[in-house]
């Protein structure tokens, strides 16, 4: 009865396509059910794609609706945002990308069948008259979470031109050189934040995250940046990172005040525990507990044991930079570094005294 009415409703396709998916005698029908889900003009939810597409991998009819909503994007048909990102996440799964924190640098010369897949995805998006729109961020988002930040650098190197007005775009390449420890050009990228439109909060902890806390200068535009984010923009699970970013930048600018004013008013974010879902940086984390603690030394007038624990602020942060680097996940141990120059240098002595 109803269907003459909803049959252009992408909720009612859902549904249709959950019920008539499992039968496999409609295949025809569901699969183009699913496709007026997947190019629904102007459709912003999520829901309609999210639950015809699990009723599309119960029934394993997914490598046909890839197919063949391929095809359509080939011809220039417009898909939902989520639709693509659906799309690309199942190219990846399929082409059984193994999800690293980065992968090793052959693989950006010779990326694997996920990886290609969303590139071409790109490809396509670039010819497409609604390229303009957020579709480029949700294809570079699925690489960075893939571990291919090389990937996204270079193809933002090659298409600068896009990331003018595309500011998710813009987004995952400063998420990029972040992750490929490219700070300068990170900073030089995500500086001008506060001149785009549509920036999200965990954008600008990507900036936080390459300004030094060892200068003057850094840690200034670090008590700005973190100031001006967590007054103009919703927000997220990185709201706790940046207040205490923020209180630090000023402790170690000598600026107790600040770092008091930043306590009181914001003691929700200092409660001295990372609840479930929010983001702090795990190199970092002992800022949790000594910032509060450092506060409640300048409220109760101790001078004595705040210079302490400033000090000891100060030597964490510095010893950061001499952090030996990762190898396969686990850090490098001293006593492996003493005994490869034991090695050379005993190799060395022999090749004199022959």
């Amino acid at each position: 009865i109803i269907r003459p009415i909803a049959q252009a409703s992408p909720y009612f396709l859902a549904r249709l396509v959950e019920a008539i998916a499992p039968g496999q005698s409609a295949k025809d029908e569901t699969l183009a059910a699913l496709m007026h889900i997947f190019f629904a003009p102007n459709e912003e939810s999520t829901w309609p794609v999210d639950h015809a597409w699990k009723a599309i991998r119960s029934a394993h009819l997914e490598e046909l609706a890839h197919q063949k909503a391929s095809d359509l994007l080939r011809n220039g048909k417009r898909p939902t945002l989520r639709a693509l990102s659906t799309l690309a996440s199942y190219a990846v799964e399929r082409g059984k990308t193994e999800k690293r924190t980065r992968q090793p640098l052959w693989r950006t010369w010779f990326p694997d069948r996920g990886a290609q897949e969303v590139l071409r995805l790109l490809d396509i998006t670039d010819s497409s008259a609604w390229s303009k729109e957020k579709y480029r961020g949700i294809l570079l988002k699925q690489l960075c979470d893939s571990g291919y930040a090389r990937l996204v650098a270079s193809y933002w190197a090659n298409h600068k031109a896009f990331f003018d007005e595309d500011v998710s775009a813009w987004a995952q390449v400063g998420r990029a050189f972040v992750s490929l420890r490219r700070k300068s050009k990170a900073r030089r990228l995500l500086a001008d934040w506060r001149d785009r439109t549509g920036v999200e909060m965990w954008a600008v902890t990507n900036y936080v995250l390459c300004l030094s806390a060892l200068g003057a200068s850094q840690l200034r535009e670090t008590v700005s940046t973190c100031h001006d984010a967590l007054i103009g923009l919703p927000h997220d699970q990185c709201a706790k990172y940046l207040m205490h970013r923020q209180a630090e930048a000023y402790a170690l600018l000598g600026d107790t005040n600040g770092l008091f004013e930043t306590y009181k008013q914001n003691r929700i974010y200092f409660n001295s525990k990372l609840d479930n879902g929010e983001w702090f940086d795990t190199r970092q984390r002992y800022l949790i507990a000594d910032l509060p603690l450092m506060a409640r030394l300048v409220q109760e007038n101790n001078p004595k044991k705040y210079r302490r624990r400033l000090w000891s602020l100060r030597w964490k942060r510095i010893s950061e930079k001499f952090q030996l680097p990762l190898i396969a996940g686990r850090r490098i141990k001293i006593r492996w570094i003493w005994i490869f120059f034991w090695a050379l240098w005993m190799l060395l002595h022999f090749a004199l005294n022959q």
